[in-house]
């Protein structure tokens, strides 16, 4: 055997197969580098896709944004467009003339572009709706109830929701846009609409406000009777809460039942004054401090109360609340309780001049956060002007055939959960409620203290209804 020729042989063999390896290998790495740029190469495009995509969708709530701002909604250009982090976006708007706004944004990233196409809609806040009742509980049996018949039948100036159904029956009347979450019978409306319940709690009006009311009267009351009405204890007409009188007693069978400490908007520093033909032509007055009234400034102030608010004097059949200074009269009423409403209600000053009233929920009083309508005894809530919202409920104070026989509002009713003023009497008859809706604060043209303004926060917004991709 030829050992030499045998060795020369083998490594000649396996020179061959390392070659042949070396060659798969180069191949194997070629291939895996092509597969390893390709991979990245689709990532990064796979990514670029999607940062277009939401760099457009971006530019729609720049253009909701610009809509409550009380803009067009159109931002920037193709040549010109709006830059959005390293990429940039371009927004066109139309109004289609519905209460809609159809959105079309573009976003461009890299060399790429993608759109979409959005419906929007303008939805109420706060200040938004003659009468809003949110449903908050989740109620699907609730209803917002319109009724009664000729003289007798609701009449509503301004737009209606309800987080639930709306029924509107016999000859009553709304004269603007209905909307509902869920049915929508007797009137013609939008149903399956949402709406956002403005955050109460949010406002923080426990520490952001001008007169803490409760405060003031536990650093200085004193207990004294008043032309007013029976005993009850005040402060110094020279504080700002002065125009409340706390716990009367000729008014105790009244407030007996409540859980909190209860204030009486009435100035015992006025001459009590009835106002027999009910219209406000001689009302009995309620002062701020200031202008020409001794005493601090007090006008364009947030007054919180922690208790319960009462409209309600057994002397006179109407109220007025008044500033002598200049500019009108402008004050927000806070309550951690309830608010009760019995008496006309007027504000001095013109169109320069407004109230809110606004009950907040006490998490440890489970009748809380609540509106109560109506003099059940004696029938003499005829009118009420102010702003009106009760973070829970709307309720009446057994409005009968011997309780009022009609309410006007003119300004709001808003409601985080229900509005329930039941005023169908026993042998048929029906408590007529006209509602007209006040848009001062809505469009701008009154600011009260302590409220978010027309374009934000309780003042309404836009919402998407619906939205799609578009070929770019």
């Amino acid at each position: 055997m030829n050992t030499k020729y045998s060795t020369s042989r083998e490594a000649g063999a396996a020179l061959y197969l390392a070659l042949v390896i070396g060659i798969v290998l180069m191949g194997m790495s070629t291939v895996m580098v092509s597969v390893s740029t390709t991979t990245t190469h689709e990532n990064e495009t796979a990514r670029k896709h999607m940062v277009r995509l939401q760099i457009a969708e971006s530019g729609v709530r720049r253009a909701l944004l610009d809509l409550g701002q009380g803009g067009d909604g159109t931002l920037g250009t193709m040549a010109n467009p709006v830059s959005f982090g390293r990429g940039s976006h371009w927004v066109e708007t139309t109004d289609n003339g519905d209460g809609t706004y159809t959105v079309l944004s573009r976003g461009r990233y890299g060399l790429g572009e993608r759109a979409v196409a959005a419906v929007v809609q303008r939805v109420g806040g706060l200040f938004h709706h003659a009468v809003f009742a949110g449903n908050e509980s989740g109620d699907i049996a609730y209803d917002l109830d319109f009724g009664g018949a000729a003289v007798q039948a609701d009449l509503v100036n301004g737009d209606v929701y309800s987080g639930n159904d709306i029924l509107v029956t016999g000859d009553a009347l709304v004269n603007g846009d209905v909307r509902a979450m869920g049915s929508i019978v007797g009137a013609s409306g939008a149903t399956g609409v949402t709406s956002v319940i403005p955050d109460i709690p949010a406002m923080g009006y426990e520490t952001n406000h001008g007169v803490n009311v409760s405060q003031q009267f536990a650093e200085s009351q004193y207990f004294s009777y008043d032309s007013a009405g029976g005993y009850a204890w005040q402060v110094s007409g020279a504080r700002e809460s002065h125009i409340f009188r706390k716990n009367p007693t000729d008014r105790y069978v009244e407030y007996s039942s409540t859980s909190k400490n209860d204030f009486f908007l009435e100035d015992p520093f006025e001459i009590v004054r009835g106002d027999s033909n009910q219209n406000g032509t001689d009302p009995y007055r309620v002062t701020l401090s200031g202008g020409d009234k001794i005493g601090p400034e007090s006008n364009d102030l947030v007054y919180f109360i922690d208790g319960n608010l009462w409209v309600h004097n057994k002397r006179t059949y109407s109220l007025q609340l008044k500033y002598t200074g200049e500019g009108g009269t402008r004050v927000t009423f806070v309550v951690k309780g309830n608010i009760y409403i019995s008496d006309n209600f007027f504000v001095h000053g013109g169109g320069m001049s407004g109230v809110a009233m606004i009950a907040m929920r006490d998490a440890s009083v489970p009748d809380s956060g609540n509106v109560y309508f109506g003099d059940p005894a004696f029938g003499t809530l005829q009118q009420m002007n102010a702003f009106l919202y009760g973070e829970n409920s709307f309720y009446d104070n057994n409005l009968d055939a011997s309780g009022s026989a009609m309410v006007d509002v003119n300004g709001m009713m808003s409601a985080g959960d229900h509005v329930e003023i039941n005023r169908t009497w026993s042998n048929g008859q029906h408590s007529k409620l006209t509602v007209n809706f006040d848009s001062r604060i809505k469009d701008g043209t009154l600011e009260l203290p302590g409220l978010p303004t027309a374009s934000g926060g309780f003042g309404g917004g836009f919402a998407v209804m619906a939205w799609r991709e578009v070929a770019q």
